[in-house]
């Protein structure tokens, strides 16, 4: 039996599965204060990126906005489930 019966069969075609999930997270600043937009943050964004990897958590794609940022983020089977969010 399907995991989700009344799934349209046209989204398969569309969503692929994948054993390392690809999620979107989007981020805010407290009060949405307008503080990411400068270098200083995107380095340092892009340095934390870099060390993730090794943990098996890859930062795929990214927008920083001036209160919040959007990121495409991809994390290890690995990684147990209760400890990617929370």
């Amino acid at each position: 039996m399907s995991e989700h019966p009344n799934k349209p069969h046209r989204l398969s075609q569309i969503f692929q599965s994948y054993d390392a999930p690809v999620y979107f997270a989007t981020f805010c600043t407290a009060y949405r204060n307008p503080i990411l937009v400068n270098d200083l943050v995107h380095t340092a964004f892009r340095n934390y990126a870099v060390k993730a990897d090794p943990r098996g958590i890859a930062i795929e794609r990214y927008a920083i906005m001036p209160d919040h940022i959007h990121c495409f983020i991809r994390m290890a089977p690995s990684i147990r489930s209760d400890r990617r969010f929370g």
